[in-house]
């Protein structure tokens, strides 16, 4: 989970991008888009059933952040996640 986030093309997994690069008739553009459509249908599908804003989906948030390009909304959702977990963990030791 750790490589959507800090990779530059956080749309790509190691593998996805291997394999993309081996088949070479597809469209990069449109299979991109396509893999943003289907996130952000996953996504709203999610809010649903569950918090989203809770630390347990703070990963999930940062990074349907920055894929919409938004950083600095990512960086703030990161640190409150970070420090709602930090505080967790104090209160319980």
């Amino acid at each position: 989970m750790t490589w959507c986030i800090l990779s530059k093309d956080g749309d790509k997994s190691p593998t996805s991008a291997a394999t993309e690069g081996a088949k070479g008739g597809l469209d990069k553009k449109q299979s991109s888009d396509d893999r943003r459509d289907l996130f952000e249908e996953n996504f709203k599908e999610l809010k649903k059933w569950v918090d989203v804003k809770s630390p347990k989906y703070g990963i999930l948030l940062v990074t349907r952040e920055r894929r919409a390009q938004r950083l600095g909304t990512a960086l703030k959702v990161f640190f409150a996640s970070l420090a709602l977990v930090a505080a967790y963990n104090s209160s319980i030791y």
